[in-house]
């Protein structure tokens, strides 16, 4: 049975003990272990005397020469987290339900509610104090089945008293005595907990597989949603003559997320340049012959995954074999994410977009993997055919919307010629807000380092694109991450315009910033 409640203790296991303020003290160790393990303890966690009766006896009985204020300002000081513990909590807040149970002192768990903000991490807390029961006593525990409607066998135990996780394991807990973060992880990942955050990539064309090569180098799970409405290229050509989803975005993806030998993955990329194979990518081949081995377009996906031990999942939005198409204000409305994207029949902006055919699905682990994401991320990509597009397979937005995750944009640093022309960072993202809905996306992380005249005068002169501007003032709603973001490298794919891209190792740092905020 899988888990889905983790309960921690506090003292000791998210938090130093009160012991330490010994250091400060002028008492015997020994007269202190006394008073920690005595009745005036145990009434003092089962709120039955206050803090300042408690450390009146404790003067009373020690002779200290400190104060009560004084022994209450040293508890303050020594009730510090334990290293990496809240990021730990954090990391699983969107996958379990989170408690605290814990024989705690009323006042000092005030002072660590308000201190760390632990409302904002649990979705309950149980303290001693307020129900007159204690650990190891089973009513302790039972409270909390009762309170989340669950199994012992759906739940792990955490404590750092064998007493504590031996009485729990007798009710039918799964328990952890806890030692320190790195065992904690070993032994939740033996219990089939993950101990990764899960970041959830939504998106198409080269700045999804660019955002992949940044966050591999960190220790997180990383899935891949991609855009499955590419109609050009070696792609298009598939699509059309095997009716498959295209191959070539996953294919790029599946290469960035490898950890196989070079050789290897050089090899799925590769391009035939000439001759009658001109165009054609190997990878693709590869892909459509595993759909036709293995019965599916989603099993082609698994095997090519596994050829290039990938460290992450690809999977496409939906196994449909769907178009974009795009309606403008001027009425007109094209076909096909090519045609939109090389549209130069007339100029005016894009009204909306929609999918032909209108009703397709996305796959059922789409939305598993969306709903225990801890971050979501659309872009950077097109705007309409590579990350909106996807927003508009049902489901998809529905989840997103439901998901606890972090909901992060990724801004283009240019714009796109005749699609998002002028464009300011704000119109980017109304049009996703068009789609997703107001108040869903939390952050925008936006380029605002600039290249030399001379280059954006090019892009400008010979593309009719520029940089994308941040108007901070029309953004109220979002947490803008500004920064330098480019990539200062520059370069032209085969037969396609290349547009200045985002640097994977600086956007990646930037997002593992928001996920620890």
């Amino acid at each position: 049975m899988s888990i889905k409640l983790i309960i921690f203790d506090l003292e000791d296991v998210l938090i130093k003990s009160w012991h330490g303020i010994i250091k400060y003290l002028d008492i015997d160790e020994t007269d202190f272990k006394t008073i920690d393990h005595s009745d005036l303890r145990i009434d003092l966690q089962l709120g039955k005397i206050s803090e300042d009766t408690f450390f009146e006896e404790f003067i009373r009985i020690t002779h200290t020469k400190y104060s009560v204020e004084e022994l209450k300002s040293f508890v303050r000081q020594v009730l510090t987290p334990i290293d990496k513990m809240f990021d730990l909590v954090k990391s699983l807040k969107n996958r379990y339900k989170l408690a605290i149970l814990s024989n705690f002192t009323k006042e000092w768990a005030d002072y660590v509610i308000k201190k760390y903000e632990l409302n904002n991490l649990f979705d309950a807390t149980f303290w001693s104090f307020e129900r007159g029961i204690k650990k190891p006593w089973h009513e302790a525990y039972l409270q909390v089945l009762d309170y989340f409607k669950i199994s012992p066998q759906e739940c792990v135990i955490i404590d750092d008293k064998i007493r504590n996780t031996e009485a729990a394991a007798k009710i039918g807990f799964n328990t952890i005595t806890f030692e320190n973060y790195d065992q904690l992880k070993q032994e939740l990942n033996n219990l089939g907990v993950s101990t990764k955050p899960n970041i959830v990539l939504i998106g198409g064309g080269t700045g999804l597989p660019n955002l992949i090569k940044g966050l591999k180098n960190y220790d997180v799970n990383i899935t891949a949603i991609v855009a499955v409405t590419d109609n050009g290229r070696h792609s298009g050509v598939l699509r059309r003559e095997y009716n498959i989803p295209p191959p070539g975005d996953i294919r790029n993806s599946l290469v960035a997320l490898s950890d196989a030998d070079e050789t290897l993955k050089k090899a799925f990329d590769y391009r035939f340049l000439d001759g009658h194979l001109e165009g054609t990518n190997l990878g693709n081949l590869l892909i459509l012959s595993f759909t036709k081995l293995f019965g599916s377009f989603e099993k082609a996906i698994e095997h090519a995954g596994k050829i290039l031990n990938i460290r992450g999942k690809v999977l496409p939005v939906t196994n449909a074999n769907v178009d974009i198409c795009a309606e403008y204000e001027n009425g007109e409305i094209i076909e096909g994410e090519v045609s939109i994207r090389e549209n130069r029949a007339f100029k005016s902006r894009i009204k909306r977009v929609f999918l032909k055919p209108n009703n397709v699905k996305a796959l059922p682990e789409v939305i598993e993997e969306i709903e225990k994401a801890d971050m979501i991320v659309l872009g950077p990509g097109r705007l309409y055919t590579s990350v909106i597009t996807n927003l508009l397979v049902d489901g998809v937005v529905d989840a997103i919307r439901k998901s606890r995750a972090k909901k992060v944009y990724v801004c283009n640093t240019m714009t796109e010629p005749n699609v998002t022309d002028n464009f300011k960072v704000s119109n980017f993202v109304e049009a996703i807000e068009n789609y997703l809905g107001k108040g869903v996306l939390n952050y925008v992380v936006v380029n605002t380092a600039y290249p030399d005249n001379e280059i954006v005068e090019n892009y400008k002169e010979k593309f009719n694109i520029s940089i994308v501007e941040l108007d901070k003032q029309n953004l109220n709603n979002l947490q803008v991450i500004e920064g330098d973001f480019l990539n200062n490298e520059i370069k032209f794919k085969w037969n396609e315009l290349s547009f200045l891209n985002h640097d994977p190792q600086k956007t990646a740092d930037a997002l593992m910033k928001i996920l620890k905020m």
